[in-house]
């Protein structure tokens, strides 16, 4: 059949001319091969055929590596849930019960109360290291012909009594003859200063 646009044949059954792409009417615009068309042309061979138009390119899917798994997002979801629910476990057994403010106070007032008694027996004016009056100490050792003998032995202190505490301190130290001697020294000690005043010393 001859296409009536451009006289190029067509295949039986085609819409389009292959050639030049006008419509094709079996009717009235297909010519059979050896027929002449309006301008005198014989139909003799076949038309050029037409280029087929490229197939589209698909697009191109994500690599796998990629793509977002769902069941690594939840197990990384459950993981931090399970991570926290522990942090805070935790935190809560150490921290224990929240406390009430009567209770925050009650424990004030021990603490406080336990400063006062240890201040009324004098223990604020000795030693956290050996229990010894620093005063008491630096004057006794004054007195000794060798002060780097001295050895702190025992010190004892009375609760206080009008701003004053009575020291009793025990005590090592050579004596002329390099031998170590025993001593005894007693002291007041003031309540507010923790100084030392001698009122004996002895054997």
């Amino acid at each position: 059949m001859e296409c009536n646009s451009c006289g190029a044949t067509a295949a039986a059954g085609a819409k389009f001319c292959a050639a030049c792409g006008s419509a094709l009417n079996e009717g009235s615009g297909w010519l059979p091969p050896g027929a002449a068309t309006p301008t005198g042309k014989i139909i003799d061979k076949a038309p050029p055929a037409r280029e087929p138009e490229p197939a589209p390119v698909a697009a191109r899917p994500a690599s796998p590596s990629t793509q977002p798994k769902r069941e690594d997002l939840a197990g990384t979801g459950c993981a931090l849930a399970l991570l926290l629910g522990i942090g805070y476990a935790l935190l809560s057994w150490c921290s224990g019960p929240e406390k009430t403010p009567e209770q925050l106070a009650a424990e004030q007032a021990q603490i406080e109360a336990k400063r006062v008694a240890d201040e009324n027996s004098g223990f604020h004016c000795l030693s956290g290291w050996d229990g010894s009056n620093a005063s008491l100490v630096a004057q006794i050792k004054d007195q000794l012909r060798d002060p780097g003998s001295f050895e702190h032995d025992e010190t004892r202190i009375t609760p206080e009594d009008d701003g004053k505490h009575m020291v009793m301190m025990r005590y090592r130290a050579r004596n002329g003859f390099g031998g170590m001697n025993v001593a005894t020294a007693m002291a007041t000690v003031d309540h507010r200063s923790c100084n030392a005043t001698i009122i004996s010393t002895g054997d």
